[in-house]
């Protein structure tokens, strides 16, 4: 089989027609070996809105190293995310859904316009989760997803495990008149201590499981903290 079967980024890379296309991927750093070499991209939901997003450069960055150590030449990309953690109970809820599709559609729309070889998701939350799956699942390229991991838990005033849902309870509790806005507080404070997700059986950690469980991410994946090397 030639490569330029094997290969979908030769439609981008051959030919004399091809010479603009072959200046661009030099712009961005390629040289000669690159150009022949298979192109991976690696698409993450990075950003600085929402916990479950912020450890994700780095494991986009090691997913890059590993890319270019099997032989391919690793290609970053990006698609937003909507934080539920910030977005639900106002009228920001109605944009998190919608988000999904967005993520699937960016994914698709990256990799079939650039014709890469294969792709690497990483993400790690309720609606970026799902998003990136169901563009690796479009796109049918050689492809695998790694989960940003979850958020470590943190510590109650009363010295128990604390997390997000220890606070949204709390809220709760605390318009009941069963706890103090003292307390309350403090929960707010301390159960929340780093990047990840939500660290509880919810939508994201489901469906890592689930992606390990399909075989679209490495085994035992899915149980990595964020925070953990």
């Amino acid at each position: 089989m030639s490569n330029l079967h094997k290969h979908r980024s030769r439609t981008v890379t051959e030919s004399i027609t091809r010479t603009p296309h072959r200046a661009f991927l030099r712009a961005t750093g390629m040289d000669d070996a690159a150009i022949d070499k298979p192109f991976v991209t690696i698409v993450d939901t990075f950003g600085e809105n929402t916990p479950c997003s912020m450890s994700l450069a780095s494991v986009s960055d090691n997913a890059r190293l590993g890319v270019a150590a099997g032989g391919g030449v690793p290609i970053r990309g990006s698609a937003i995310s909507v934080s539920d953690g910030t977005s639900m109970n106002h009228s920001g809820m109605r944009f998190s859904l919608v988000s999904r599709e967005v993520i699937a559609d960016s994914v698709e729309l990256f990799v079939r316009a650039h014709c890469y070889d294969a792709f690497v998701g990483v993400t790690g939350c309720d609606k970026t989760l799902p998003g990136i799956l169901m563009g690796m699942v479009r796109v049918n390229v050689p492809s695998v997803f790694l989960f940003g991991g979850a958020m470590l838990p943190g510590i109650a005033p009363d010295g128990t495990q604390a997390t997000i849902l220890t606070a949204i309870e709390a809220v709760g509790a605390t318009q009941r008149g069963d706890m103090s806005l003292d307390t309350l507080r403090s929960i707010e404070k301390r159960c929340t201590p780093g990047a990840g997700s939500c660290p509880r059986q919810f939508t994201t950690n489901t469906m890592a499981i689930v992606a390990k469980t399909l075989g679209l991410a490495p085994f035992g994946s899915a149980m990595v903290p964020a925070v953990y090397s």
